[in-house]
């Protein structure tokens, strides 16, 4: 199973998302048959949809916390966060070459995700 596939049984599990047609277009930001023709080349995702997963992910479930006032759904959220930390971890992973970079060079990726947070949170 590819890291897309187990990305999607985990969405469609927990009810965040409907079927591939929804998950092609609501979260990978791809034409409706997308993550069906990929699965059925055997192809995983590119970093680039991976990026605009994650950031279709959160965007959305903050969008969508803001108007629940309730608890109800509060292990809900908590699963979509967790699953966007499994998207965040592929993606630190496919960076650093699967975490095989010396760890100076890590610390220099880090200090730069950090600048780059920054930036974002003075926009």
């Amino acid at each position: 199973m590819t890291f897309m596939e187990s990305i999607y049984t985990e969405l469609k599990a927990n009810h965040i998302t409907t079927n591939s047609e929804d998950f092609s277009t609501r979260f990978l930001r791809k034409s409706p048959h997308y993550y069906s023709a990929m699965k059925s080349k055997g192809s995983d995702a590119t970093t680039d949809v991976l990026i605009d997963l994650a950031t279709a992910m959160s965007t959305q479930r903050e969008f969508l916390q803001q108007y629940d006032t309730t608890t109800i759904y509060e292990a809900r959220w908590q699963k979509w966060i967790d699953i966007e930390a499994k998207v965040a971890q592929e993606l630190a992973l496919r960076a650093t070459k699967r975490g095989t970079m010396s760890n100076y060079a890590l610390n220099q990726f880090k200090n730069a995700l950090q600048s780059i947070t920054t930036v974002h949170a003075a926009a």
